[in-house]
């Protein structure tokens, strides 16, 4: 799970958004950390207009650029917000061209996280959204 910076997320304009506004929300975006070989990518699983489509490598502040021609990275940082500033998350970050600032688009720490995590974490959601769903 990862939390998404508001200014990158689905409801955010697509122009004029303010790229170095970081306003992260709760726990409620899904991003995975693969593996081939020895290394680590952060792979996400939807695709908003400043999310990094393609796997990214999950070495601090190594840019790469995609096949839609987007840059990526990821820095491994803390995150405002928090007491424990010495906590570092990695901040996934995109930009469309050398010319223009980086966004944080999402930030994600390195828990595992066990089965019995994901069925509370869906489990809560179905019943949120069957409340949602009946007339009061």
């Amino acid at each position: 799970m990862a939390r998404l910076n508001s200014p990158a997320s689905l409801g955010a304009p697509s122009t004029g958004v303010d790229r170095a506004v970081i306003a992260f929300g709760p726990w409620a975006h899904v991003a995975l950390i693969g593996r081939i070989g020895s290394r680590k990518y952060a792979i996400d699983a939807s695709f908003g207009p400043f999310e990094c489509p393609s796997p990214v490598p999950l070495v601090h502040d190594e840019p790469f650029t995609d096949e839609w021609s987007v840059q990526c990275r990821v820095v491994l940082e803390p995150i405002p917000g928090y007491s424990d500033t010495e906590q570092k998350w990695w901040r996934v970050q995109s930009r469309d061209s050398a010319d223009h600032p980086w966004m944080v688009v999402y930030c994600f720490t390195e828990t595992e996280w066990l089965p019995v995590d994901f069925h509370m974490t869906f489990t809560a959601l179905r019943r949120a959204a069957g409340a949602g769903s009946k007339a009061g």
